[in-house]
């Protein structure tokens, strides 16, 4: 299904994550990038099965998929677009990095 939350790191004390959070119900594959507002890629996001607790709201198959943005070094402050591709949906959206 769509992406039902969305923490941006800096937000929520969870560990400057950013946090995409949805249900899986088919199981289907799942891929995610993060990239500058200019498009180079910056990261790969990382899927999890298992939500932090309290990051996501229950679901049947509650998933989610993570950005630290200090795995990549010093990514600077800035608007980061995230897409999320699955089942031949694309969804995108925003992560906001205050340094």
């Amino acid at each position: 299904g769509p992406i039902s939350r969305v923490i941006s790191p800096n937000r929520d004390g969870l560990n400057d994550l950013g946090i995409l959070c949805f249900d899986n119900f088919s199981d289907s594959e799942v891929t995610g990038k993060i990239f500058t507002l200019r498009g180079s890629e910056v990261a790969m996001l990382q899927r999890t099965s298992t939500p932090l607790l309290g990051a996501c709201p229950p679901g049947s198959k509650p998933q989610h998929m993570d950005w630290d943005p200090r795995s990549q070094g010093n990514v600077r402050g800035g608007i980061y677009v995230y897409q999320v591709k699955a089942e031949g949906f694309s969804f995108t959206g925003t992560f906001l990095v205050v340094r």
